[in-house]
């Protein structure tokens, strides 16, 4: 029998097409009884149906927290906290330690970090400490020229930096407030001034965050003084009588000071509303004077719009267009040195718990004069900024809070009026009622400063050199 010529198959395998099917399926038979998970089958990779996949090794790092570019990552054998982030050169991802267990301290740093707007490696960051320190003399530079700036001198060189300025800002806890205040009262501080010294470092908290972005987020620091506190607080300087006042005033031979006594017998503001009161703020057709700059937000220490009474209207007229308080045509930023000179040529004692006579004293003073002259509470309030009115839209037309109703600060001011010309009735020398007027028959005194003499030129020397 003639056997037919092999196929293109067989002759590329190189046998009979039904004996290769054979050996192959033979093959795969016994393949399939001894296979393995991971054996080839069909060119992939196959396992059997009933045995469970082998589990890789456990995660090391877990994300906690993912900002826009970083995140917070924790070794979860250690505790140790990372800034991770995605090396996009690299293609991989990458992490710092924060050197840190704390959840919350590690998530204050990837957030201050994240809110920078860096990108790429941080350590430049993690390596930069920042200080209670460093926020206190930030805050101390930022506002130099402020009035408050002797003050802030004060509180951050003499109490703050010293007891908290090694600290880092990001890791200050509630402990480390409550170590500092413990400290100051038991070296006999006050709390009052514990209270104005916490406003220093509060505000160099919020401005870190606001401002100058050294921290996510601000600390809490509470207020130390409760309002029962406040009101058994003594004053800040002690009460004078009518003649008191005068001597302190016929006392004074420097002109801004003497502006700055009128100011404040006519309206028993706080001293840095004064000094930062602007004539360009008076509005004489409802002769009002807006006390509270442009630009500055109220605050709890509310600054008045206040309505000018009759001895106070000419100074205000006499002053040019600026700063109401101003030193060789520059605005003055204090007149404490003033003050207490005036103080000790007036030979005004302290009373007998101590409490000295201090700028304070005058708004104290006319505070107790208001109430025995029985002005209702709610001007007595608004005249000293002890309240901030609430004016509804419905009344605010007739509304005694109303600045520019008929009736506002109606009683206070005419209290004040009357209290200026009791006390211009006990002065010597200067006439309350007309500006830098010396009264008639007054010798004339001259003051000498070092090398030079300087007196005040007053509107009696004026006419005396016109006629």
């Amino acid at each position: 029998m003639r056997s037919r010529p092999p196929s293109s198959r067989e002759r590329l395998f190189g046998g009979n097409v039904a004996q290769i099917g054979r050996r192959h399926r033979a093959h795969a038979t016994q393949a399939s009884a001894s296979a393995e998970p991971g054996d080839l089958k069909k060119g992939r990779r196959v396992r059997r149906r009933n045995q469970p996949k082998k589990s890789g090794p456990a995660k090391r790092f877990e994300t906690l927290f993912a900002f826009d570019y970083y995140d917070q990552v924790r070794d979860v054998e250690t505790g140790v906290h990372y800034i991770g982030w995605y090396d996009q050169s690299a293609r991989q991802k990458r992490r710092r330690s924060l050197r840190t267990t704390d959840a919350k301290t590690a998530f204050d740093q990837v957030s201050r970090i994240d809110q920078s707007g860096m990108i790429g490696d941080p350590i430049l960051m993690l390596s930069e400490t920042v200080t209670v320190g460093t926020l206190l003399r930030d805050y101390q530079l930022r506002h130099a020229g402020d009035a408050s700036a002797g003050f802030n001198k004060v509180a951050i060189g003499k109490h703050l930096d010293p007891a908290v300025g090694h600290i880092l800002a990001d890791r200050w806890r509630d402990t480390n407030f409550e170590s500092f205040k413990d400290a100051f009262l038991k070296k006999g501080g006050s709390l009052s001034y514990l209270s104005r010294i916490i406003t220093v470092l509060r505000a160099a908290f919020i401005e870190a965050e606001t401002k100058s972005k050294k921290l996510p987020r601000a600390p809490f620091i509470p207020e130390v003084m409760t309002k029962d506190d406040r009101d058994e607080a003594p004053l800040k300087g002690r009460l004078m009588t009518a003649p008191e006042i005068a001597r302190l005033i016929d006392a004074v031979q420097d002109p801004h000071l003497l502006q700055y006594l009128v100011g404040e017998i006519n309206s028993a503001s706080r001293m840095i509303t004064i000094l930062e009161s602007d004539t360009t703020r008076i509005n004489w057709a409802d002769r009002l004077f807006e006390t509270n700059p442009p630009g500055r937000r109220q605050t709890k220490k509310y600054r008045p719009c206040l309505k000018i009474s009759a001895t106070w209207g000419p100074w205000l007229r006499a002053a040019p267009p600026g700063p109401l308080i101003t030193y060789d045509g520059k605005p003055v930023r204090s007149v404490k040195k003033a003050f207490a000179a005036a103080r000790k040529a007036a030979d005004l004692k302290p009373d007998a718990t101590g409490l000295p006579v201090t700028s304070y004293s005058i708004r104290h003073t006319i505070g107790r004069y208001l109430e025995d002259c029985n002005v209702p509470a709610i001007e007595r309030s608004l005249l000293l900024g002890h309240v901030k009115p609430d004016r509804k839209k419905i009344t605010e037309r007739y509304s005694p809070t109303n600045p520019r109703g008929p009736h506002y600060m109606e009683q206070a001011v005419a209290a004040i009026e009357q209290f200026v010309k009791e006390i211009n009735s006990h002065t010597r020398k200067w006439n309350l009622l007309v500006p830098f007027a010396v009264k008639p028959g007054y010798k004339k005194q001259i003051r000498k400063t070092g090398a030079r003499t300087a007196r005040i030129k007053t509107k009696s020397d004026q006419q005396g050199e016109d006629e």
